[in-house]
């Protein structure tokens, strides 16, 4: 059986705060530095796109890859839904 990395887990810390606390947990990376890596966009108030999370983890170095499909055994990533 392979071994799973250990994963930090990254609470959010507002209502609209789900996209930067996924990527620190998905990159291993410090909220706060996390955040700064929106720029000046607000997700703190109003949330992002998947755009803007693309943007934040290519500012960190960690240039994120779009899936129309995935697979389950295999992918990890941040999981975007539209509503």
């Amino acid at each position: 059986m392979e071994s799973t990395p250990f994963l930090q887990i990254v609470l959010q810390r507002h209502q609209f705060d789900c996209a930067v606390a996924c990527l620190a947990m998905l990159l291993g990376r410090d909220y706060e530095k996390t955040l700064l890596a929106f720029g000046n966009l607000d997700p703190l108030v109003k949330g992002v796109q998947i755009r803007d999370v693309k943007r934040a983890a290519k500012r960190l170095g960690q240039p994120l890859t779009l899936h129309r499909k995935v697979d389950l055994e295999q992918d990890t990533g941040v999981l975007s839904l539209k509503f």
